[in-house]
């Protein structure tokens, strides 16, 4: 119970200091004189070493355990704050960026690797990981607004220096996370290459974690328009950093109340057609952006498209655990993360290419236009492959290598 109650302390904590700096880099990137072009760059940058390290780590998280990783961006999170307050130029703003990735990745990654471990029935976990996902939606509602307010107080930098202080309380709370690293006796020590192989196996052989890897990738494509590319549209309309934030915030709002709904939705509807929802919805109001100009259209946008990305992380991640065995667990999540960095990455170089060519207003709808394609493209996924009726957890795991009959038994999954 106590561990289970501290990682979720950690969740929100951690979402606080992920989410904070995602509108303002943006906005001191702005404020130093950089380019739009230039602005997406350091943006991406960010992306770049997780999106090679998702794997490797998640390998580290199965060996060394999620409470070592997680001391270790801890540290990491607390010179990223200082990096941010000396950053009066472009190279130590894209340094900062640089640290906060690879801390942010470390996190995260040993966070959810301990909370899809914490419960081995399907409802335990799937209750817990609703709650889960609400005390992060809970934290990406308050990190633009803290950070907006801040901003309008003490200035950019001050406002990310906070996050020195957040990473603090990160690594004190580290100490409730469970050590859940894999017996070493019995499972042989692997190499970064080796855990490379490992990833690419899962990701071949098994179609349930191709799906939440390509479907867990729309709402991070959304999130990074909503909160980074969102605020330059915002500020060029006038908007203080506290409306900013407000309207950046209002989109985690709606994820919490839409998480809160997520049971009786997949017991109405079935988690098919809730994920078709949770895909389209996210993405579709950006698109629209550029036809609003006040703050209630545009916050009401944002709350939209945060109620669709909203539930899409908890069902990503709980079809995840359904799809893998516990000891594969660690590089699953890494597999996810991968595709999450890696749209996460792409989406500011595509931000640079639109805004070129298109303008920040036109980039919006560029960005509709290809996540249309994208979301079509996970339906086509789903109707070719079958993985089932309303993607029923145990109708899918019988299908995935590795898994047998026995271990359904009893309702549980590894």
């Amino acid at each position: 119970m106590a561990q289970g109650i501290g990682i979720l302390f950690i969740t929100l904590v951690f979402q606080i200091s992920a989410q904070i700096n995602r509108p303002l880099v943006p906005l001191l990137g702005e404020h130093l004189g950089l380019s739009g072009v230039t602005i997406g760059l350091v943006i991406a940058i960010q992306a770049f070493l997780p999106f090679f390290l998702s794997i490797p780590v998640g390998q580290m998280v199965d060996t060394c355990g999620c409470r070592r990783v997680l001391r270790l961006g801890s540290y990491l999170t607390i010179g990223t704050g200082v990096l941010y307050f000396c950053s009066h130029g472009v190279f130590m703003l894209i340094l900062a960026q640089i640290l906060s990735g690879v801390g942010q990745l470390l996190i995260w990654l040993s966070v959810q690797t301990a909370a899809t471990q914490l419960k081995t029935s399907v409802s335990a976990r799937d209750s817990y990981i609703g709650f889960f996902g609400s005390f992060s939606a809970v934290g990406q509602f308050l990190a633009p607004i803290m950070g907006g307010v801040a901003a309008d107080i003490w200035g950019y930098r001050i406002a990310l220096f906070m996050l020195s202080g957040l990473g603090i309380f990160l690594l004190l709370g580290a100490a409730a996370v469970p050590e859940t690293r894999i017996d070493r006796l019995s499972s042989p020590r692997r190499s970064t290459i080796r855990s490379y192989r490992e990833g690419g196996s899962i990701l071949i052989n098994n179609k349930g974690v191709q799906l939440t890897v390509l479907a867990g990738c729309i709402p991070v494509f959304v999130t990074q328009i909503r909160s980074s590319f969102l605020p330059l549209y915002l500020h060029n309309l006038s908007f203080s950093n506290t409306s900013i934030g407000m309207i950046v915030g209002l989109g985690s709002l709606a994820a919490i109340f839409c998480r809160a709904m997520m049971g009786p939705m997949i017991i109405w509807l079935g988690r098919r057609t809730v994920l078709y929802m949770s895909l389209f919805t996210s993405f579709l109001p950006m698109a629209a952006v550029p036809l609003f100009h006040g703050f209630w259209p545009l916050a009401c946008l944002s709350a939209i498209s945060g109620w669709g990305g909203g539930i899409n992380e908890p069902m990503t991640m709980s079809l995840l655990a359904a799809y893998t065995t516990k000891c594969q667990r660690g590089v699953a999540m890494g597999l996810r993360l991968t595709g999450n960095r890696a749209s996460q990455f792409l989406a500011p170089l595509l931000y640079t290419v639109f805004y070129r060519y298109h303008g920040l207003a036109g980039s919006f709808i560029d960005f509709g236009i290809l996540l249309t394609f994208w979301g079509v493209g996970c339906i086509s996924f789903i109707a070719y492959y079958g993985l089932g009726s309303g993607l029923g957890i145990r109708e899918n795991v019988r299908g995935v290598k590795g898994l047998s009959e026995d271990r359904l038994s009893g309702g549980q999954v590894p």
